[in-house]
């Protein structure tokens, strides 16, 4: 009931948004349609309505989509026990005719068969993988087009057989079938892909609007209290704390220490990074995103970027102080492998300082379809007012070459950034950019289609260890 009601929540909330703020938005073309939209258009509520898919589930306007083949093949066989009734030759007749003596030229039979393929086809790929390019609907429609042609010229049109359908009923079989299966590709090109184009970018825009705002480098710090979360230090003008509250001050920032004197390339490394978090940071706040899944409060987004082609974005909110998972994802890096499943190895291989390290990463594969694979990277810590950022790049390093067992991905910038949720003592939201290129020689778009699950697993998996966290902590309380 609870997982119910945030979910209603959660849909209302994005549904009404664009009431108070709808405006002209700049789209970019989307892969999906020939005719997507290109320049600006109004995005309104009903194209979120239509378009949105909350919970796993489809989309209005592509389940009336769906409903629509499933009509187009009801009625074909509808049609066609019409036609083999007005033969008057009876039911078990008629069947053996039309199919136990299968003919091309005198049965219709073989219309009945298009349409379940063209409904099995069209259910696999727009409702079970959902896909929402056009090439599947182009294949069933040029190819009924063509057999409903071929059929015209080679059905035996003869007036004198008594027992022959009707011209008029057979007329009626193959127009239906020929007009159905191009109203099918006409709604899919210009009303279900549209419509979940704009419904993706306008819902990407809403969460994006209500993520907390990412102070710049080196912002006027805020103070932690001993629950972890933070407060308006002394003198601030924002939330004024009572005199007789107890709260341990420590700076937001810790000092940075190197832990010996920093060579040549352990200069470039931190530049390299605090680069990579730089053009990370700018990714993850501007351009057009298009929302992948919306799963209760959990959103992923993607976009594409011409230099380095589809990346993913997660947002959403986890039961942890933004110190505890920081500190396990920074400093107990080591230890992620044994409650994250989808990671095989983490091993550092230097420290550079206290806020800064190269690790080196063996990523489970998925499913079977991808390969693990291997990454070499650079992290490092930022404090920016009230978020601890966690950003890294990949980068070469002489301790580990590419490895033969292994492909070597390439990490480009990454970030995680963890904010403290107000007026909620154990909780923050984490906005997760995930740059990854896994190499070797799979499709691209069987990538892009898997990492949104992936990234999914990973929230699973941290969320279930921030809850073991929590319980531990509580009882040694």
């Amino acid at each position: 009931m609870g997982n119910s009601k945030s979910k209603s929540q959660l849909s209302e909330q994005y549904l009404s948004a664009p009431m108070s703020a709808s405006r002209s938005f700049a789209i970019t073309p989307y892969y999906g349609s020939v005719n997507s939209v290109a320049g600006s258009e109004l995005l309104d509520n009903i194209a979120l309505r239509e378009g949105s898919s909350f919970s796993g589930h489809v989309s209005p306007v592509r389940r009336f989509f769906l409903l629509l083949t499933t009509f187009d093949f009801v009625f074909n066989v509808l049609l066609w026990l019409i036609c083999g009734m007005l033969t008057g030759e009876g039911v078990e007749n008629a069947f053996k005719k039309e199919v136990m003596n299968y003919s091309f030229e005198k049965s219709l039979f073989d219309i009945v068969m298009a349409s379940a393929w063209r409904f099995t086809l069209i259910l696999l790929a727009y409702g079970l993988f959902r896909i929402s390019h056009w090439w599947m609907i182009a294949i069933t429609t040029t190819t009924t087009g063509i057999f409903v042609i071929c059929k015209v010229f080679f059905y035996q049109w003869d007036a004198s057989n008594q027992s022959q359908t009707p011209y008029s009923a057979v007329v009626v079989l193959l127009i239906a079938s020929f007009v159905m299966s191009w109203v099918e590709a006409w709604f899919l090109d210009f009303r279900v892909v549209p419509s979940e184009e704009k419904a993706s970018v306008l819902l990407a825009r809403c969460v994006n609007e209500h993520t907390p705002f990412i102070p710049p480098y080196g912002s006027v710090p805020r103070a932690f209290s001993e629950d972890g979360t933070f407060y308006s230090p002394p003198g601030s003008t924002v939330g004024d704390l009572e005199e007789e509250e107890v709260v341990e001050e420590c700076e937001a920032e810790p000092p940075c220490i190197p832990f010996t004197e920093l060579t040549p390339q352990e200069v470039e490394y931190k530049t390299k990074v605090e680069e990579a978090i730089k053009e990370a940071l700018e990714i993850i706040t501007t351009g057009n995103w298009r929302t992948e899944k919306l799963i209760d409060e959990d959103i992923i987004q993607s976009r594409e970027i011409s230099k380095y082609g589809k990346i993913f974005k997660f947002v959403g909110k986890i039961k942890i102080t933004p110190q505890k998972v920081v500190e396990e994802l920074f400093y107990n890096i080591e230890n992620v492998p044994n409650w994250n499943p989808t990671t095989k190895t983490i091993k550092v291989l230097q420290k550079i300082d206290n806020q800064t390290d190269i690790i080196y990463i063996v990523a489970d594969g998925v499913g079977g379809i991808i390969t693990s694979r291997d990454f070499v990277a650079v992290r490092m810590l930022q404090y920016r007012g009230g978020s601890i950022i966690n950003g890294m790049v990949s980068i070469t390093h002489p301790a580990m070459p590419p490895q033969a067992k292994y492909v070597r991905g390439e990490q480009g910038p990454s970030v995680y950034v963890f904010t403290p949720v107000d007026g909620s003592n154990n909780r923050c939201h984490l906005q997760w950019l995930s740059n990854t290129n896994l190499k070797g020689w799979l499709p691209q778009y069987l990538i892009d289609q898997t990492m949104a699950s992936v990234m999914l697993d990973y929230i699973k998996h941290l969320r279930s260890f921030a809850k073991n966290l929590n319980v531990t902590n509580n009882g040694e309380e």
